[in-house]
């Protein structure tokens, strides 16, 4: 969706594949974080092709505040002002917590950085 936009349609069917017939909440939200990442960034989020089996520093720093940011919204928000390069990042990290909660309702927890430690 960074790349393509919003009405990605390969996206959207990575996203079906992942969550089969209730795709369309966890869609809806990250197509909406996308467009707020968009709207609020001040700099550039730098996010590696599809076909790249590795992602960016920005796209770990993207994950990890979805994945941390219902539990430790403040450290969220730092990591995405860090990122995008503004304070005015409450829309990205509500969208964030939308995001990260649509996940875990539908038993697909984002928790890629569970089992290594560090921060990103």
């Amino acid at each position: 969706m960074a790349v393509a936009g919003l009405d990605d349609a390969h996206a959207a069917h990575a996203v079906f594949a992942h969550f089969g017939m209730s795709y369309r909440r966890p869609l809806v939200l990250i197509r909406a974080m996308m467009a707020e990442i968009a709207r609020a960034s001040q700099q550039i989020v730098k996010v590696a092709p599809c076909c790249c089996l590795r992602m960016t520093p920005d796209e770990a720093t993207l994950l990890k505040t979805v994945e941390q940011a219902a539990d430790q919204p403040r450290r969220a928000h730092t990591l995405l002002g860090d990122l995008m390069g503004t304070a005015d990042c409450l829309g990205v990290l509500t969208t964030a917590q939308a995001v990260g909660q649509a996940f875990a309702d539908l038993g697909k927890p984002l928790a890629l950085f569970a089992s290594t430690a560090g921060d990103v």
